[in-house]
């Protein structure tokens, strides 16, 4: 424990933050455009923050960042877990 905090191990980011490729088949599917989600998000989130974790320069995006992204691609929540990214990946993969 660090400065008082518990870790959390049950959601280790190792590379990139699994979240970011959920989102980024999500938007492929629906071709969706990063303007499009700007905009439907209030442009609360830069095209240019979207463009660095498609091409993997974030790494670790904030939380409150992610869900916006999440709500603009109309997900209802955001799937923490490996069975919940995977059920919804499994629903977009097919689009």
């Amino acid at each position: 424990m660090a400065n008082g905090y518990k870790k959390l191990t049950y959601y280790v980011v190792h590379n990139q933050d699994p979240m970011i490729g959920v989102l980024h088949t999500i938007k492929k599917s629906g071709k969706v455009k990063d303007s499009e989600i700007r905009k439907s998000s209030g442009e609360n989130i830069a095209t240019s923050t979207m463009g660095n974790w498609w091409k993997g320069k974030t790494k670790r995006p904030q939380l409150a960042t992610i869900a916006t992204c999440a709500l603009s691609l109309g997900l209802q929540s955001i799937p923490l877990t490996a069975e919940g990214r995977k059920k919804v990946l499994d629903k977009y993969k097919g689009s």
